[in-house]
């Protein structure tokens, strides 16, 4: 992965994509190759652009979880955690991560509306921004 700066990288594959006529055949296959590494977030900003994308690169050896089982294993946990015990909740809610866990909280499950939507069409899927 040569750096073109501090804050950009370049992916190069070492072999070139094969397709029968037309460039975008072999474009969902490119971007499965390396979804596992990147977080998508959707905006629904305007001027703002829809979909960012974040890079994360684990400690060697150490495998990502995707994207979408994290959100739903999270998500499916602090349900529990609300469900049945609530007092743990609002134990997290007062605790050093309570910010994030509030933000995670409202902000996740739109995020993940977009992306299962976006994994069924395989397509970019996101809310227009309405100025």
């Amino acid at each position: 992965m040569p750096s073109v700066d501090a804050e950009t990288y370049c992916f190069e594959l070492l072999r070139p994509a094969k397709y029968r006529n037309d460039p975008v055949e072999a474009l969902q296959r490119l971007a499965n190759g390396v979804r596992a590494y990147l977080w998508a977030i959707v905006s629904a900003v305007p001027g703002a652009a829809y979909r960012r994308y974040y890079m994360y690169l684990s400690p060697s050896g150490v495998e990502p979880l995707p994207q979408l089982g994290s959100l739903w294993s999270t998500l499916f946990y602090l349900g529990s955690v609300v469900r049945y015990r609530p007092h743990t909740f609002e134990e997290i809610i007062g605790g050093p991560f309570g910010p994030f866990v509030t933000e995670f909280v409202s902000a996740q499950p739109e995020q993940m509306l977009y992306m299962f939507a976006s994994e069924m069409c395989e397509r970019e899927v996101a809310q227009p921004a309405i100025a």
